[in-house]
């Protein structure tokens, strides 16, 4: 707060155990108290999900509505990606869906427009 930032991206692992609603409470507590004038942009990281026996975004998405953002603070575009939907469901509709979205929310940038694209995974790994 004191440093008084237009802006906070949180790309994930906001909790640690996303079926303990404790963890999603004590989440919730601290981010509140950020000035209300600080605009917050947050994608889940592999702890927000479920992902063992398939990929399942209901524990995040159940408490804040979607795993993906697009912003835009002044000239910057900010683009927030679930990167899990890559990591966990390579190859399938989600991650055909999620590049889509990705695609469009890129795709309106104006003139002198900077747009940052954030995920939780690396974008690009090889091994």
């Amino acid at each position: 707060n004191a440093v008084k930032p237009d802006a906070v991206v949180l790309t994930g692992d906001l909790v640690h155990d996303c079926l303990d609603q404790s963890q999603w409470d004590e989440y919730k507590r601290i981010e509140g108290m950020l000035d209300k004038s600080i605009s917050i942009f947050r994608i889940p990281g592999n702890h927000d999900i479920l992902h063992k026996e398939g990929l399942d975004l209901e524990p995040f998405i159940k408490e804040f509505g979607s795993d993906r953002f697009c912003g835009k603070i002044g000239n910057v575009r900010l683009v927030g990606m679930d990167t899990n939907i890559i990591k966990y469901a390579s190859g399938g509709t989600e991650e055909k869906e999620l590049i889509q979205w990705l695609t469009e929310a890129l795709a309106g940038k104006g003139e002198g427009e900077l747009s940052i694209v954030f995920g939780h995974h690396p974008f690009f790994r090889s091994g």
